[in-house]
């Protein structure tokens, strides 16, 4: 704990409090599978019993029931979870110093610059299919992503990394060492600004990727994106050129994009008229009814990875609907469907976490 402690140069007790939290909600997991008292769990949550009343009451004859409704399902998102923060570790690991976190960077923005061209080639070349070989109806059309949505919401997470990295090449040239303008424009065209131009187009190329998804949820994730650095950039208030430099860069890459991009100007349309926009429809339909799940069972939730095996109690949407996504698998928002399977202290320890 002292080395990671020193790493990151926080104070010791708030590591301590982090990993406390860390694992008091991976216990809170694994509670949810460890059969309990049924005073216990009318306790903590008596629809629970009920339901269990309504369609095991085989179940109840032990005395014991589990908080969760598909422990099976349970242990797949467990495993998830221990995935995540091994990823994680791994990842701080590489971030010894200013340097690592460097190549950690660059790591992750060559990635992103391989994805994007990809999708890139794929839609250009490829329409509909993944990686040219076989049809596949979600790919839509970019890959290796096979949702678009899922293609754009990668690149939202890449693109404040991309410009970061930007930043920082900046800031350890000597273009903040030039007085006037024309010293500063003359900089572009020196070698040490070679670095900083590609990592400026690997930029452009992420964004064009990104716009070319047609996604409404990447474009508003990447709005917040943008939207948090400018505000951290505020708060620095340094390099006032080198802002001005970037965000025009910004302007007139999103312009000739969004230009280029006519789906996602329709789609944007849409939102101002839900019975013409049926996915909108459809996911307001799911998150009404998430809740729903969520009032009904508010402290402990259904269980990690339940929610597709109690939802089609609650949908309201009929199996047969005219609506592409009939399968409710998903509440398609992480936020509630995290609050109907873990509830109040599940969610709250894992937003502790991330606090």
């Amino acid at each position: 704990l002292r080395g990671i402690s020193a790493k990151l140069l926080l104070p010791d007790k708030w590591i301590r409090l982090a990993f406390f939290i860390l694992i008091c909600w991976i216990i809170f997991l694994c509670l949810q599978f460890v059969p309990l008292p049924l005073p216990l769990v009318r306790f903590l949550s008596p629809r629970l019993v009920e339901l269990y009343q309504t369609f095991g009451p085989m179940s109840l004859t032990a005395g014991t029931v589990p908080l969760s409704i598909a422990w099976e399902n349970g242990f797949r998102e467990l495993g998830k979870c221990f995935a995540y923060a091994a990823l994680f570790f791994i990842s701080y690991g590489v971030i010894q110093d200013k340097t690592g976190f460097k190549r950690l960077s660059l790591a992750v923005v060559s990635i992103a610059l391989f994805i994007s061209l990809l999708g890139l080639f794929f839609l250009r070349f490829s329409p509909g299919k993944v990686y040219g070989l076989f049809s596949f109806e979600q790919s839509m059309p970019l890959t290796p992503f096979l949702n678009k949505n899922h293609f754009a919401n990668f690149l939202v997470m890449t693109l404040p990394v991309t410009l970061g990295l930007l930043f920082l090449l900046g800031d350890r040239s000597s273009l903040s060492a030039h007085q006037s303008f024309k010293e500063k424009i003359l900089w572009f065209a020196s070698k040490e600004a070679t670095l900083f131009l590609i990592v400026a187009g690997i930029f452009a190329v992420e964004l064009i990727a990104l716009l070319q998804a047609s996604s409404r949820g990447g474009l508003m994730g990447l709005l917040g994106a943008l939207g948090s650095f400018v505000a951290l950039l505020l708060f620095s208030r340094q390099k006032p050129v080198m802002a001005f430099v970037l965000l025009a860069i910004i302007v007139a890459v999103t312009i000739f994009a969004v230009y280029q991009v006519h789906p996602l100007i329709y789609k944007l349309k849409l939102l101002g008229s839900v019975g013409q926009d049926h996915a909108l429809e459809f996911r307001l339909s799911n998150w009404k009814d998430t809740i729903r799940i969520f009032l009904d069972f508010p402290w402990v939730g259904i269980g990690a990875g339940s929610f597709d095996e109690l939802f089609p109690f609650y949908k309201t949407i009929p199996e047969k609907a005219i609506f592409s996504q009939v399968r409710f698998h998903y509440a398609e928002n992480e936020l509630l469907q995290g609050l109907a399977e873990m509830g109040i202290i599940g969610s709250g320890l894992l937003g502790a976490v991330g606090f």
